[in-house]
């Protein structure tokens, strides 16, 4: 009975806020005093089909961004524990550590920069 009733908690947590957010998707005037919503739209549907070119774009760019990042943090959290290894070579391993505390800045710096110049030659900044 215990696995049933993790599974219920896990459907409870994970599958009714989907639910929701894909009423209230339906629903755009539903509102909090209503149990049920009034009545239904697709015009949120029809915004996705018509726009699923930027929204992908989007979604994989943040992506990619957030798996860098983890990476990125990986690597620098990682990195500090070469020294502790039987190495003979320390001073590389201090090296690294300053380039890998400096390179998420840098990308952050380049990143930024990109991202301002490619808005600015669209015009939307």
């Amino acid at each position: 009975m215990k696995p049933l009733s993790l599974l219920l908690l896990l459907f409870l947590l994970f599958v009714m806020p989907v639910v929701v957010l894909v009423l209230s998707s339906l629903a755009p005037g539903w509102r909090f005093s209503n149990v049920w919503p009034e009545a239904f739209s697709l015009r949120a549907v029809t915004y996705l089909v018509q726009h699923k070119d930027q929204i992908l774009v989007a979604l994989g760019s943040s992506f990619l961004f957030s798996l860098l990042t983890i990476l990125t943090t990986l690597v620098m959290c990682l990195l500090p524990v070469v020294p502790l290894l039987s190495s003979s070579n320390r001073s590389l391993a201090s090296i690294l550590t300053l380039i890998f505390l400096f390179l998420p800045v840098a990308l952050f710096v380049i990143m930024d920069t990109t991202l301002v110049r490619a808005y600015r030659k669209r015009g939307t900044m």
